[in-house]
């Protein structure tokens, strides 16, 4: 399997205390990213990614730390909150407010269900997946 790294730990900050990217928070250096063992590119299959950060968070009112959950999987029909600053768009357009997203976790055999459903130009347009 082929590794593609999408950025350099030099190339990006954890950024935290702040809904704008513009302003406010603190901005910390990122000392290396560690990229899921599993990870596929051509599918985005396990696209996730830990970012070990160069010093420790300072924690205040607007920074706190979370924890992590105690069960390995979430079940289907939990609800979750993904945020982030991540790319919006294929020209890698950041955007300055939060991104935050609900999604509700289905099975994976439900999931597989709804991507047979879908046309295949759909289907290479948005690159839907389902954990695995």
């Amino acid at each position: 399997m082929t590794r593609r790294v999408f950025l350099e730990a030099d190339q990006i900050a954890a950024v935290v205390g702040t809904n704008k990217l513009s302003s406010g928070g603190d901005h910390y250096e990122i000392n290396k990213i560690i990229i899921h063992e599993n990870f596929v590119a051509e599918r985005l299959q396990n696209d996730i990614s830990l970012c070990q950060i160069k010093e420790e968070f300072n924690f205040n009112d607007r920074v706190k730390p979370i924890r992590l959950a105690s069960r390995p999987n979430i079940r289907p029909g939990s609800r979750c909150v993904l945020t982030g600053w991540g790319f919006t768009d294929n020209q890698r357009t950041v955007p300055d407010n939060l991104q935050v997203l609900t999604v509700t976790v289905m099975s994976n055999r439900r999931c597989s269900e709804k991507l047979a459903q879908t046309s295949d130009v759909l289907r290479l347009l948005i690159k839907p997946k389902c954990a695995h």
